[in-house]
């Protein structure tokens, strides 16, 4: 019999995939890795994680396209109406800003859904990159709807709002449907996107 000496806090990963991707839970999507620590201190006592993930880059292709559409306008413009350009600046920028909100639009948005959600076996955590994380019971959601500000999907329940970005909404629901299929649900869910799982 031989022994061998591991780290503290760490198991072995994936054969094949170092530090990779991990199920966390019988059938949730596969996280990241294991949760870190700070973020393991906002589970309660007892509480088992099922699934994390995190947004953490502003996506570049949404910016990009809406980029080009505004472009493709700009390009229409000036063939149909060359002398557009001919204007002083005093009175070319305010039409030029109005067609580029869009992309200010666009950016904001990413910027807001950059967050981190984390599902256990009783509720829901969403930590945003700036200010405090809300915490849901999954048997407390009560509404669900599109949420404009990500383009993801809003929990409302308990007097909280949650908010789960459009990349990592599809996960999220898997790794709901894997703690519910235990959970005896007493009251209906006004669910006007169908994406609770049933």
């Amino acid at each position: 019999m031989s022994l061998r000496l591991i780290e503290g806090g760490k198991s072995d990963p994936p054969a094949g995939t170092p530090g990779g991707p991990r199920s966390l839970a019988p059938g949730a999507p596969p996280s990241p890795g294991t949760l870190p620590l700070e973020l393991a201190m906002l589970l309660r006592q007892g509480e088992a994680l099922v699934w994390w993930n995190e947004k953490e880059a502003i996506a570049i292709r949404p910016v990009l396209a809406v980029a080009g559409i505004c472009a493709a306008i700009l390009a229409l413009v000036t063939a149909f109406a060359p002398d557009f350009w001919l204007q002083g600046w005093e009175t070319l920028w305010p039409p030029l800003a109005a067609l580029f909100s869009p992309v200010l639009a666009v950016l904001v948005r990413e910027a807001i859904s950059l967050r981190l959600i984390i599902v256990t076996d009783g509720a829901i955590l969403d930590v945003p990159r700036y200010g405090e994380h809300r915490r849901l019971g999954i048997d407390a959601i009560q509404r669900i709807r599109r949420d404009l500000w990500t383009g993801g999907v809003r929990l409302e329940g308990s007097g909280q709002r949650l908010r789960i970005p459009p990349t990592l909404a599809d996960d999220a629901r898997k790794a709901i449907a894997s703690t519910r299929r235990a959970l005896v649900r007493s009251r209906p869910v006004d669910d006007a996107i169908a994406w609770l799982p049933g």
